[in-house]
């Protein structure tokens, strides 16, 4: 009740004591005691309304379930193939990244759940909207939804292969084609497309993928006598939203090793 409403009300209020019960006394000075009465009565409600209408309400994005990315099922299968599979693999590791479509939106804000009947989990991102899916039996049993708060079909979500990241960014040559030639047999026993895609293909090198937006990432090769070259040499990504920086195995030995003093979102391989 605002101000001029309460004082109609006490206006109203005496008219009629006025009519029923004849009190003969000015009305202003009733009006004007109820209103005394009243008024410290309803200030708190009045100046709270007040506060409500000046404050403007806060929108909440619901999350939304996009029909084109996979269940839950679907990746908890992904992620048991991995654990299974019965060829060396100690140096490869699975993650699920989503990417807009429009490579102008931004991702600031973007949040990924994980939902079902029972299930409700917020799923934090990794740098590069990377992320781990845990494996939960009651969130398979139910097949739980990816959802994000965008709107569906704005965002790809799918799962990356890729060659586990080192704590001190130091990576041995020697070591990253043992890597790059596991990532290539799980790639083509992971599925028949990939099979398919890498007929007749081998590791020629490494790509080490950066965000777009960095710029020049500090990224070197150090041969066995120490001496550091930059690798320079940027491609674009399969993702839009990346670039990689390229190093090529030497047709002799491997020796020597890349440091990464920026750390890539993933490393990849270069399959020729």
């Amino acid at each position: 009740m605002n101000m001029q409403a309460l004082f109609l009300f006490c206006s109203k209020v005496c008219s009629s004591l006025q009519q029923k019960v004849g009190m003969k006394f000015p009305t202003s000075r009733t009006c004007y005691s109820l209103l005394s009465f009243l008024v410290p009565l309803a200030l708190p409600s009045i100046v709270k309304a007040q506060n409500e209408e000046a404050v403007p309400q806060s929108v909440t994005v619901a999350s939304t379930r996009d029909p084109q990315w996979m269940s839950y099922r679907k990746a908890h299968y992904t992620l048991e193939w991995l654990e299974s599979y019965p060829k060396p693999k100690n140096f490869i590791r699975l993650t699920f990244q989503l990417w807009p479509k429009d490579l102008n939106e931004s991702t600031e804000g973007v949040q990924f759940e994980l939902v079902g009947e029972k299930t409700r989990m917020l799923l934090p991102f990794e740098p590069g909207l990377h992320v781990t899916i845990p494996k939960l039996k009651e969130a398979y049993e139910e097949d739980a939804e990816f959802r994000i708060n965008r709107r569906a079909g704005t965002y790809f979500f799918q799962n990356t292969g890729s060659i586990k990241l080192n704590a001190n960014g130091v990576y041995p040559v020697k070591e990253l084609r043992v890597a790059c030639n596991q990532l290539l047999s799980v790639l083509r026993d992971g599925s028949i497309k990939y099979r398919l895609q890498y007929i007749g293909k081998d590791c020629k090198g490494i790509e080490f993928s950066y965000p777009k937006t960095m710029g020049n990432p500090s990224i070197f090769f150090r041969d066995s006598e120490g001496k550091l070259t930059k690798l320079d040499k940027l491609i674009p990504s399969s993702k839009r939203s990346e670039v990689g920086v390229l190093y090529k195995f030497p047709t002799e030995a491997d020796t020597g090793e890349i440091i990464t003093e920026t750390t890539p979102l993933l490393i990849g391989g270069l399959f020729e």
